[in-house]
C-alpha cells in the first residue's frame, strides 16, 4: 500500500468514525450545531478520501471553468481553519484559574431529561458543584436555566431537586429559570446576587469548554468570577468543543 492509500484510508476511517460518533450522540438527543458541523465535516472527509486525486487536481491546479469557484473554497477552508484554531486556543487558554476562596455558587444549566431529571451535560455540572458546596457551608447556591422547550422543565428547577436529592439545605438554593444563554445567566444570576445581598465572589460551574466564554461575558459585564470545571463525557466531547465555536464566534461578534 503506497503512502497515498494509506492516508486515504486513514481519514476514511476517521471519517467513518467521526460519522458513528455524532450519529449517537443525535441518538442521545445532543443535537446541536456541533453535531450537525461534525456529521457535514465527516461526510466531506470520506468523500475527499474517495475521490482524493480528483478533488486533489480541482482544489490545488488552476482551473479554466471553475477557477472562482475553486478560489472561494480554499478562501473558506482557510478562514475556517484559523477559527477553529482561534477559538480552540480560546478556550484552552482562557479557562481560569480554579476557585481559591468561598463565594457564591453559580451552577449554569445545560438541558433536562424527559424524566425530569438533568441531562448528562447538566449532572456533570451539578456533580462538580458538590464538592464546593459541601467544602464552603455557607455559600448561597444559584442555579440558573430556563424552560427546557423539548421536555418542558425548567432547568434551574431540576437542578434544585437534584441537589436537595444530594444532602443540599432547600434554604442555600436560588432559582433563577429565565435564562435561555449564557450571557443572561451570568446577569440574571448576578441580579439575585445584589437584590438577595449574597457574596459578590463567583464561583461558576461549568464544563470546561464553556468556562472561557463565561468569563469573557464576565469581564465584559464587569462581574468577577473564577470557574469550576465540570469533566466532560468523552463522546459529548468533540460536539459540543464545536459548538462552542459557535457561540465564541456569536459572542464576539454580536456581544451575547
Amino acid at each position: 500500500m503506497t503512502g497515498q492509500n494509506r492516508f486515504r484510508t486513514l481519514l476514511s476511517l476517521i471519517g467513518i468514525a467521526g460519522l458513528f460518533l455524532f450519529l449517537c450522540d443525535i441518538g442521545l438527543h445532543y443535537q446541536n450545531m456541533g453535531s450537525f458541523t461534525g456529521l457535514i465535516l465527516c461526510v466531506l472527509m470520506i468523500l475527499y478520501a474517495r475521490h482524493f486525486n480528483s478533488w486533489n487536481q480541482f482544489l490545488f491546479h488552476r482551473q479554466t471553468k471553475f477557477e472562482p469557484v475553486r478560489i472561494i473554497i480554499l478562501i473558506c477552508s482557510a478562514l475556517i481553519l484559523t477559527l477553529a484554531i482561534g477559538t480552540s486556543l480560546y478556550m484552552a487558554v482562557m479557562k481560569g484559574p480554579d476557585p481559591q476562596k468561598e463565594g457564591t455558587i453559580l451552577i449554569f444549566g445545560c438541558g433536562a431529561n424527559a424524566d425530569g431529571t438533568p441531562s448528562i451535560m447538566t449532572k456533570t455540572r451539578l456533580d462538580a458543584a458538590l464538592p464546593y458546596i459541601e467544602e464552603y457551608p455557607d455559600s448561597a447556591v444559584i442555579v440558573s436555566g430556563g424552560i427546557d422547550y423539548v421536555n418542558g422543565f425548567t432547568e434551574a428547577d431540576v437542578m434544585k431537586s437534584y441537589l436537595i436529592g444530594q444532602g443540599v439545605d432547600e434554604d442555600r438554593i436560588y432559582l433563577e429559570g429565565n435564562s435561555y444563554s449564557t450571557m443572561e445567566n451570568l446577569t440574571n444570576s448576578w441580579e439575585i446576587v445584589l437584590n438577595e445581598n449574597l457574596d459578590r465572589n463567583l464561583i461558576g460551574v461549568s464544563n470546561g469548554f464553556h468556562s472561557s466564554r463565561i468569563r469573557w461575558f464576565a469581564k465584559k459585564a464587569g462581574i468577577e468570577i473564577t470557574m469550576v470545571k465540570a469533566k466532560t463525557p468523552w463522546y459529548l466531547s468533540i460536539t459540543y468543543r464545536i459548538r462552542e465555536m459557535y457561540g465564541l464566534l456569536h459572542a464576539w461578534l454580536f456581544g451575547n
